[in-house]
């Protein structure tokens, strides 16, 4: 989603000083708070992406990403409708590099690249892989709700049927609303949920949806104007929530993590959500505005966040562990 955040013109300093510095595949380390532990989340390390083109594309408003652990490529989806490809090198437990090897427009069945509104990709997951061993790629889309599903390098392979809540733009509470989260299940299959609550919901609950029409309420994040931007199952085989809260300048902006227990889903009940970590600029963290979230194994997990393409914001790529004993381990 294009948000505008301003809450750090310090880290926008050190990328224009990076930028100046050298070649595209360089990345700057940066510190998100001197007490890096926030809650049952430890982050690790935190690297500054720079904004040069790869392959022609402008690095901009990353909105989510995918880990390919079968070839250890991270795939990552901007609002523009680019998908990027980079090798994440790891040493214990910090990101000791990145390299962009490749850049591709998504395109539509007719082979054209997506433009404007219908370009604005905001969920990616990865939902297995084909004969050549190359991952088949799942991306939602904000304006035009849909999911559709790619080659590793862009292109339109089907267009998935949502269930009969999502098909509809008045269901949803705004153009900007729709579908903003994605995951793969290994036993449910495809996961999505809107950026905010249906209509038909109140604002307060909150739903993630399957392809087959079933859903899992829980109640939304209680901070105001509070967002899901992406979706993660975990190792346990539940699902992880990042959510964002902006309330305007100058309310502090908030990022928080909370987990889902879908294998508990009660009947005709809330399904149990429980709170891991939160962070916020009132504290002292140095936070973007986070829309993207994968799992690398069994507790660590990569976050990134969009730009916007605005001068004071930046793309951050942050490696977190979550506590073993809170993530199933």
């Amino acid at each position: 989603m294009r948000f505008r955040l301003f809450p750090c013109a310090f880290a926008a300093l050190v990328s224009l000083a990076a930028c100046a510095a050298g070649s595209r595949d360089e990345t700057t380390h940066f510190t998100l708070f001197d007490g890096e532990q926030a809650g049952a989340a430890r982050v690790l390390d935190s690297l500054l992406l720079r904004g040069e083109a790869v392959d022609g594309l402008p690095l901009v408003e990353l909105s989510d990403l995918a880990w390919d652990r079968r070839n250890r490529r991270l795939y990552l989806v901007s609002d523009d409708g680019y998908l990027f490809v980079a090798r994440v090198a790891f040493e214990r437990d910090r990101l000791k590099s990145l390299r962009f090897v490749a850049a591709h427009r998504l395109r539509d069945r007719r082979g054209r690249a997506l433009r404007g509104d219908a370009a604005d990709a905001e969920g990616l997951a990865i939902a297995g892989w084909d004969a050549r061993g190359e991952p088949e790629l799942l991306v939602s889309f904000e304006h035009g709700a849909r999911i559709l599903r790619y080659s590793a390098e862009g292109r339109w392979l089907e267009r998935l049927r949502l269930p009969k809540p999502l098909r509809r733009a008045k269901a949803y509470r705004g153009k900007n609303h729709q579908l903003e989260a994605l995951a793969w299940h290994p036993r449910f299959g495809v996961l999505t949920a809107a950026e905010r609550a249906l209509k038909r919901d109140r604002k307060r609950i909150q739903r993630v949806f399957s392809l087959d029409g079933r859903s899992w309420r829980f109640p939304a994040w209680r901070r105001k104007k509070a967002a899901i931007t992406a979706i993660e199952v975990t190792a346990d085989g539940n699902l992880l929530l990042l959510e964002r809260a902006w309330a305007g300048i100058p309310s502090p902006v908030h990022i928080g993590l909370r987990k889902l227990y879908l294998l508990e889903r009660p009947e005709g009940g809330e399904t149990r959500v429980e709170s891991l970590a939160a962070w916020s600029t009132g504290d002292g963290w140095r936070l973007d505005n986070f829309e993207g979230l994968t799992r690398l194994d069994a507790d660590r997990y990569l976050l990134v966040s969009d730009n916007n393409e605005a001068l004071l914001q930046n793309s951050l790529l942050v490696l977190i562990e979550l506590n073993g004993e809170t993530n199933g381990r």
